[in-house]
């Protein structure tokens, strides 16, 4: 009989994390095992510009019902659509991207027609925020080359 090894198991030359788990001492075992069963305690404030059809499902089915997000503000040029989204949210509502909102948030939820972007995602990464931008990334390839220019500038 011929003994053929699985297509998904290691050659046993290799290291594997789990091997290389169980060689450590117990008591270094044991704080591991105790630091990878922390929860995670950040929550993430959420800016959500763009309070349509698009930013507001985005809203209302993902940021919302998350534990560890939270939506701080929501943003759109009519007042009303934004104040709407905001009280379902329970969010502030403006109707401008501020310096004083950024520094409010820590992510930037883009939900506009493609010709703003460029505008809301320069004013984001300068402040230093994560920025989720709905696509076409922009509507002219120049306000695209922009925008990954400053994304990498930012990195």
């Amino acid at each position: 009989t011929v003994f053929r090894r699985p297509v998904h198991s290691r050659p046993r030359t290799q290291a594997t994390s789990i091997s290389s788990f169980w060689f450590r001492p117990q008591r270094e075992r044991a704080s591991m095992k105790k630091r990878s069963r922390r929860q995670p305690t950040t929550v993430w404030r959420v800016a959500v510009v763009g309070a349509g059809s698009q930013g507001g499902d985005m809203a209302r089915e993902q940021f919302h019902v998350l534990p560890r997000t939270t939506i701080s503000w929501v943003i759109d040029s009519c007042p009303v659509a934004a104040r709407s989204l905001a009280s379902d949210c329970e969010a502030q509502s403006a109707s401008i991207l501020t310096p004083e909102v950024l520094a409010m948030c820590d992510i930037v939820y883009i939900a506009t027609p493609p010709r703003s972007h460029r505008e809301f995602v320069l004013q984001a990464l300068a402040a230093g925020k994560h920025v989720l931008l709905e696509k076409p990334l922009a509507a002219e390839s120049t306000d695209a080359d922009a925008i990954v220019a400053a994304a990498e500038e930012a990195a």
